[in-house]
């Protein structure tokens, strides 16, 4: 039976498992036991759109931080990273964000200063992989890692990609390196010595992201952050879910997602104290039915 095949070969629970048609982490998920293996089987081998997914063990690390690299590869095989976005835990600690609906933070940041605090070597570490992967260029090079312990070196590779990665991640790219990844894709075919360069002007602010996960239960209003909390930044909400709608605790990292905020502000230090006050301090209301479904 193949979840004996996959057994015999990872060895461990829990285990990761993720589509290796996209970049991001959507349709990706935790399989805690062999049971939930075997489950997840049947009903990929029963489903009308099959597809091909990467399995690993998973790392139980409670302070884990997953990134995702892109590098422009030049004609002559050049690696150059020039964004690195990454989200808090990662997916191998996302079913605490969804059983308690604790938002997942989202952020990105170019090659800089503040990106070599957070990333130390993390430029070295991309291009090591580059060196022995060699992915063919023109083209962008997308590195999907661990970073074990904050503010380390310590680097785990989980997967590259050949393309483009998902919303959740190319958005906040967008605001924060100030170029697409589209735009990155067009001038490296176009002309073959580009780098890509960080523009910075006041049209876009510092962001981050905190996406909420769905939970059991229905959601009672789309009631926003109270304006008498002195928050600097900008406020932007985007709810995936209406008032009334009943939901369920999603089980991977799918688009079973409540509420996307997005917090703008051109002060760095001001983005980063609204960001954690407002982790803390504001979660959608929702009415828990443990019956229901």
């Amino acid at each position: 039976m193949e979840s004996r095949r996959i057994v015999t070969e990872i060895q461990k629970f829990p285990m990761l498992f993720s589509p290796i048609i996209v970049g991001g982490n959507v349709g990706s998920g935790k399989l805690k036991n062999e049971e939930e293996l075997k489950k997840f089987v049947l009903q990929e081998s029963k489903s009308v759109k099959k597809g091909c997914y990467l399995l690993e063990e998973c790392m139980n690390e409670k302070n884990i931080t997953e990134f995702w690299v892109w590098s422009v590869i030049s004609a002559d095989g050049t690696c150059i990273p020039y964004s690195c976005s990454f989200g808090e835990n990662g997916i191998i600690n996302v079913e605490n964000h969804q059983k308690t609906s604790d938002p997942m933070l989202f952020q990105a940041y170019p090659f800089d200063d503040k990106c070599e605090k957070t990333f130390p070597k993390l430029k070295e570490f991309i291009q090591n992989v580059a060196t022995i992967l060699k992915p063919p260029g023109p083209h962008i090079f997308g590195v999907k890692g661990f970073q074990r312990k904050s503010q380390t070196a310590d680097y785990f590779l989980r997967d590259v990609v050949y393309g483009i990665n998902g919303e959740r991640e190319t958005v906040v790219t967008l605001n924060d390196i100030k170029i697409s990844h589209e735009t990155v894709v067009l001038l490296n075919h176009l002309c073959l010595n580009y780098v890509s360069k960080i523009e910075y002007h006041e049209t876009h602010p510092n962001r981050q992201l905190l996406w909420y996960p769905c939970v059991k239960g229905i959601l009672q209003n789309q009631e926003e952050f109270s304006k008498m909390n002195s928050i600097k930044s900008k406020l932007e909400y985007r709810w995936f879910i209406e008032t009334g709608q009943k939901m369920e605790t999603s089980t991977n990292m799918d688009d079973d997602f409540m509420l996307c905020l997005t917090i703008d502000n051109s002060n760095f230090e001001e983005l980063k104290n609204d960001t954690e006050f407002i982790r803390k301090n504001f979660h959608p209301k929702v009415i828990i039915h443990e019956g229901s479904t």
